[in-house]
Order: C-alpha cells, then structure tokens, then sequence
C-alpha cells in the first residue's frame, strides 16, 4: 500500500490536532472562543486555551495549516503575497494609532461604518476603509455588512480601555495604565518596521555589514542618527516614544507567564543565604518572583543608577519584608565594567545578551567569569531559535533537544514558532543585538570563559533558560 503524500500526512496533521483541541474544551465543557467574539479573559474557556495538550495541538495546527498552504500555492503568487506583507503592520500601526479599536468598541457588536469611525478619528473614510478591509481579511477585526466593521478575538487585545475621546485628547498619555500590548505593537510597527526597511542598505554597505556598533544599525539610516537607539529615546523630542517603549516592554511580558522562571533551574535547591545577582535586572521583576518562591535567597540587583533609584520602590511594594531584612540589595552596575560581586552563588541575565552582538556579549559575560567562584551558576534567559534541520550539537546537550514533530513538518515546526526569528531581526535592525542559536550562544560562553551543562525549555513560555559553569 502506497505511503500517504505530504499533502494528506499534513491534513491527517490538523484533523488529529482538532480532534485534541475538541476533546480538552468538551471536557472542560465550554466551546472554544469565537473569533467573532472580542477577547474576554474571565472566559473559562480562555484558561482551556492556556492548557499543555490545547498548546501543543495548537502549535501543530499552526505548523502545518501554514505548510500545507505553501506547498498548494503558486510559488510567484506566494512570494508576491510574502513581499507585500509589509502593508500589514502598517495597517496594524494605522489601526492602532487612530484608536479604531476603542472606537468600535463603544460602538457595540453591531458595528460601525468607516464613515462614522473616520469622523472620530480624524482622517479619511474611504483609505481607512481599505485599512480596515485588509485588516479584516487577515482576521483582524471584522466587517459585518459593506464598509461596517466590529471587533473580533484578535483586534480587541490592543484595547487600551480607555474611552477614544479621551484618547484623542491626551495621546501624550494614552498608553499610562494600560495592558502595554498595544504600546509594543506600536513600537514594533514604527521604529521596528522603518529602520527593518533599511536593513538591506545596511547589509550591502560594508561599513555597516560587518561592524557590531550599535549605531551600525538599520535604525541608524531609517531615523538618521548617531545614536543607539537607547539613548536616541532619551532625547527630549523622543519623549513620548520613550513612554510608548516602556510601557511596551512591560507589555510584551504578558505573552509570558510571569512565573516561568521557577520552571527550569531548581532555585529551592540553592543553598541558604545563597547570592543571586540580577545583572541589568531593572527594577528586579524577575528576581522578585525567584524570591518570593524561595525566600531564603539573597537578591543583588544591579542596574544603571536612574533604574536603581525605581528598584527599590518596587520591592517595598511587592516584598517589603525583603528591603527590611536586607535580603536584597540594590546596585548600581555597569555591566561592561568588572564585577563587584565575588561570591556569587548565580548571576541572572534575563533579557540582556539579546541586546548585544557577539563581541559585547563575550565582555558582559567575561566580567562575570572573572568573579565567579568554582561553584558559580551562570543562567542566560532568553529565546534560542531552533534550527530548521537536525542538529548533532542540539541533541548533546542536556535539556536542548525538543520532541520531533511529526513528518513532514520543518523540525522548527515553521510558522508556528516564527516568533524568536521575528525577533532576532527586530533586535539587529534596532540595536545590532541577536537572539541566538545553541551554537551562537555556546560560541560566546566559550570565548568568555563559560561552559553550557544544561537548558531548560520553560513550560508555556517563549524563552529558555540555559546553565552554564565556569569552563
């Protein structure tokens, strides 16, 4: 008996996958989610989205919809479908800047017509008409009768739940006590998507193409400045985009459960009075929840001088017991200067080696390897983008290999796990940083000293964390 095609093995793929995600929901006894229906997270049915087996189905779905739709389409078709794909985010940015979702959300489920919505929004009818349709095509929002458009599941998670009058009149202040998603979808569709525009400009220029400055960057030609992108936001005129960034940031957290931290390394497992250093921890989000859990760890947080000065205020609102006893410390520390703290039991860097390219990375990490002790942990989270094809590398080191998906889907599972390579990009086009491979992110604890023994995929998160020993 002849072997099923690819075609029929990725169909069998999703119907077994939809079989899965029908069978949580009916045993959960709620119905998946309409995406006609705006987003409500009190929904139980929500919580059924979030379980291990609806995740993994899900990824499956996603894996192999988008392969098989690839594999019947016209090749010229597709890649002209793929190279307009920038009209996308700008829609979204437009969407979301003229405040359509808050718009339509005072409208009701009826809906409203783009005569109406551009009425209050201050622009044209007929251009945001197109906006929306396209929008709306790609499942982004809807349209309910001929130029009327609602909310769906997914337009309505940038809601920034403020009426849109007010909205109009202190844009200044539109993104303060938000959620932050729709602030990072800003930040991503303006300064991510411009200076993304110029990063063939910057790869075929050689002054660019191989220098790791952080003013080497596509951001640099897309706003014409000699300054990195960090500094670049503390100019008086970048005021507001400044705001945007900050609460952004803390709005791509919510992709993430908080708690995943505690998923990988065993933190209990730390000696009493054992010292964590936060290195770049910010105001210590992420060690605050480490200490919570194990409350006989003794926090370090280090970070630059204006952020040190919120830290503390952060702790005393979160765990002031900590502050009291003098179980955390607060730091300030340049991290590209050596490392004051000697005796270590781990250093943390959550979210700081993607900011950095190769060179700078190695010297974060070097600092960290000349105060380290013997039995000093060194922990990196952040995303590892998997490699398309197998990987000898990936399968001996403990923790790294991921169950293979079912043939014939990508080894990466392809679009389904697009994310970490969005970002990859997005960190090069603004700062000349990198998410990296396993084989990038052993090459640089290699070169600073360090030895990888063991990853940790974080259950339900994007990130992994990875242990590292002095070599």
């Amino acid at each position: 008996m002849a072997s099923p095609s690819s075609l029929r093995q990725l169909s069998n793929i999703i119907s077994q996958a939809v079989t899965q995600i029908e069978a949580e929901y009916a045993k959960a006894s709620v119905s998946l989610p309409s995406l006609d229906e705006p987003f409500n997270p009190t929904n139980p049915a929500e919580a059924v989205g979030m379980h291990p087996a609806v995740v993994a189905a899900s990824l499956l779905v996603n894996a192999a919809a988008a392969q098989i739709t690839a594999a019947v389409s016209n090749p010229a078709l597709a890649i002209i479908n793929n190279s307009l794909s920038y009209h996308l985010s700008s829609c979204l940015r437009a969407a979301a800047a003229l405040n359509i979702v808050e718009i339509l959300r005072e409208a009701g489920p009826q809906g409203l017509h783009a005569q109406e919505i551009a009425k209050k929004a201050g622009t044209d009818p007929d251009k945001l008409s197109r906006v929306l349709r396209l929008l709306a095509t790609h499942h982004v929002f809807r349209e309910v009768n001929p130029d009327v458009f609602t909310n769906n599941r997914i337009s309505s998670v940038i809601d920034k739940g403020k009426p849109s009058e007010l909205l109009f009149e202190k844009p200044a202040e539109k993104f303060i006590g938000t959620s932050g998603l729709c602030a990072y979808l800003e930040h991503i569709t303006d300064e991510g998507f411009k200076s993304s525009a110029y990063m063939t400009d910057a790869l075929m220029d050689p002054a660019t193409a191989f220098s790791q400055e952080p003013t080497a960057t596509p951001f640099s030609r897309a706003f014409v400045t000699e300054a990195p992108i960090f500094a670049w936001f503390e100019e008086p005129e970048n005021k507001e985009r400044l705001v945007r960034f900050g609460v952004g940031q803390a709005g791509s957290t919510k992709i993430d459960p908080p708690e995943s931290i505690l998923l990988g390394f065993k933190w209990d497992q730390l000696p009493k009075d054992a010292v964590l250093v936060d290195v770049g921890g910010g105001v210590g989000s992420t060690s605050l929840i480490i200490a919570k859990a194990t409350p006989n760890i003794r926090i370090v947080n280090q970070d630059r001088a204006p952020v040190s000065e919120h830290a503390r205020g952060y702790w005393v609102e979160h765990l002031k017991s900590h502050v009291d006893s003098g179980m955390v410390e607060f730091q300030v520390h340049d991290f590209f200067t050596p490392q004051p703290v000697k005796n270590a039991d781990v250093f943390l860097l959550r979210q700081i080696l993607h900011d950095w390219p190769d060179d700078a990375s190695i010297k974060i990490l070097a600092h960290l390897r000349a105060a380290a002790t013997p039995k000093t942990k060194l922990i990196i989270v952040d995303q590892i983008i998997p490699y398309a094809t197998e990987s000898a590398l990936v399968d001996s080191l403990p923790g790294m290999a991921r169950p293979a998906p079912p043939a014939p889907l990508l080894r990466n599972m392809g679009a389904a796990s697009a994310v970490p390579y969005w970002a990859d990009l997005h960190m090069y086009a603004l700062l000349n940083g990198r998410e990296r491979t396993i084989g990038s992110l052993v090459n640089v604890c290699e070169k600073s000293g360090w030895k990888i023994t063991q990853v940790y995929h974080l259950p339900g998160s994007l990130f992994s964390e990875t242990v590292a020993v002095p070599a």
